[in-house]
């Protein structure tokens, strides 16, 4: 029971604290860097995080329900993975643009384009994540079994 409620108060403290932190990225024009936009990404896959287990660890403690059936089952299991997809891409594309640009930067200009080169990189990462959440979501679960 006291488990519980202290996840219950952290939920509830993470989704105002990351709520609060985009609203301040948002509406201060001074904040609209890429370095914040990478933060304000993190604070929704922080969200998308503590959303997906939470609210069941929260029903599994304090109102003693221990099942879940197979459908909400599946569907906590993508938005987990889809999180992880989501703060991987953030991450990635920030390394990848700087990684260009500096590339471009000592190569020079005619030997490779730093726009194309990030361009790609993206394309890739986001057909590499749509690829593997999908796999992710059709493959049965045995987690997901309602015994």
């Amino acid at each position: 029971m006291v488990v519980g409620v202290v996840i219950l108060i952290t939920y509830v403290l993470t989704l105002l604290a990351n709520a609060v932190n985009i609203l301040f990225i948002i509406f201060d024009r001074k904040l609209h860097k890429p370095m914040y936009l990478l933060i304000c990404n993190l604070a929704v896959v922080d969200i998308v995080y503590t959303s997906s287990a939470s609210p069941t660890m929260i029903g599994v403690l304090l109102a003693g329900v221990k099942t879940i059936s197979y459908v909400p089952c599946l569907i906590q299991m993508f938005v987990f993975h889809w999180g992880g997809v989501m703060e991987m891409i953030g991450v990635v594309l920030t390394l990848e643009a700087r990684h260009g640009l500096m590339i471009g930067a000592i190569l020079g200009p005619s030997l490779l384009n730093p726009l194309v080169y990030c361009l790609r990189t993206k394309e890739i990462k986001w057909l590499q994540s749509i690829k593997e959440n999908l796999a992710a979501s059709q493959s049965p679960r045995k987690q997901c079994t309602s015994d």
